[in-house]
């Protein structure tokens, strides 16, 4: 019974130290066991092991040398998940993007950048599907509108026809049920300051000609989205007329693709703002006319044999037309020969030369 008594009060002691940490720093060979844990990408159980190292142990000194290589290792690793959980983020490629996070706060559970980095991943993961789920109502919405004339006209055709009045009937559910979504999605648009996407989902709502109380609805948004509009054109001026500035000023590549992110930002939830239309077409030609030289000069300079200058015209560009096939073709294009040549070069350079005499 006493002997049972010791082994638990040790087992209670041991998880209250650290448990397998505890262990681990007791063992004879320690360093070889945090190597492997570092391996295994174990960090914080790696520090916690070497941090019940006690003074007088033999290893003392090389352990705590060891451990700065562990810590250096250690923001390595956090730096790591943190570039991957942003490309992956920028791409669009959700579920890996999730997958690495949760991986990171697997092995390094304390770490306040992955914790923070995760949580707004999860936020743009979040608004990404709302965007979607509203695509698919505006989409819903388009669908109705073009479908009542036939299903109408299928029941003019056929009154006899019980399953062409019941097809009647669901699409006229349908239309109340999406008209009501819709109502709401314009409701939150306009909440957000998201005029643009307010205005749609209004129009597809009134189009649709629901029941005469979702009319009343959509006639006292009409108006909220009337007053909206004037509200948001006056507060949007200051703004304009700064980016107005900024546009004419911008010399740079970088200046310019700054400039063109806040237009654009600000056009996408207001697009019915004339003044902002105006500012919209102003940027769109000087971005046009950027890439154009853009791509002139690169191809000048990658015909002269100079591809690395070709390279880094076409890179300095891209944010300012991401979509452009022809220029990614470019850049595809030196990015390979430019790698082809380096892997010659050093193909080269490895080969031995031949012994005299032989």
């Amino acid at each position: 019974m006493k002997r049972f008594s010791l082994l638990l009060i040790f087992t209670v002691l041991v998880s209250q130290l650290g448990g397998c940490a505890y262990m681990y720093s007791r063992g004879t060979n320690v360093s070889e066991k945090i190597e492997e844990l570092v391996k295994k990408d174990e960090y914080e159980l790696a520090l916690d092991t070497i941090r019940y190292i006690d003074k007088t142990h033999p290893q003392y000194a090389a352990i705590q040398k060891q451990r700065e290589q562990v810590i250096a290792a250690t923001k390595t690793f956090e730096s790591n998940i943190l570039d991957q959980g942003q490309r992956l983020t920028k791409q669009e490629l959700w579920h890996e993007a999730s997958r690495i996070y949760e991986y990171g706060q697997e092995k390094l559970p304390n770490s306040k950048k992955i914790q923070y980095a995760y949580k707004e991943f999860l936020h743009k993961r979040s608004q990404h599907l709302k965007q979607l789920e509203v695509k698919l109502l505006v989409s819903k919405g388009k669908s109705l509108s073009q479908t009542e004339e036939a299903r109408k006209e299928i029941a003019r055709v056929f009154p006899e026809s019980s399953q062409a009045k019941k097809q009647l009937k669901q699409h006229y559910d349908e239309v109340e049920l999406t008209a009501e979504r819709l109502i709401a999605c314009s409701e939150d648009a306009m909440q957000a300051k998201d005029l643009t996407l307010a205005k749609e989902c209004l129009r597809l709502a009134k189009g649709l000609n629901p029941r005469k109380s979702l009319q009343k609805r959509i006639a006292r948004l009409e108006k909220s989205y009337k007053k909206a509009t004037h509200v948001e054109i006056k507060k949007q001026a200051p703004s304009i007329n700064k980016y107005k500035k900024d546009l004419e000023k911008a010399s740079s590549h970088e200046e310019l693709a700054n400039i063109q992110y806040k237009i654009n930002q600000i056009y996408l939830r207001n697009k019915s703002n004339p003044e902002l239309r105006n500012l919209k077409k102003e940027l769109d030609k000087k971005v046009n006319l950027a890439v154009y030289k853009g791509i002139k000069m690169g191809s000048d300079q990658y015909s002269k044999g100079k591809l690395r200058d070709a390279l880094s015209i076409w890179q300095a560009i891209e944010p300012l037309d991401p979509n452009n096939k022809k220029l990614k073709e470019y850049i595809h294009r030196a990015e390979r020969v430019i790698t082809k040549i380096e892997s010659l070069s050093n193909q080269k350079d490895t080969v031995q030369p031949a012994k005299q005499g032989s």
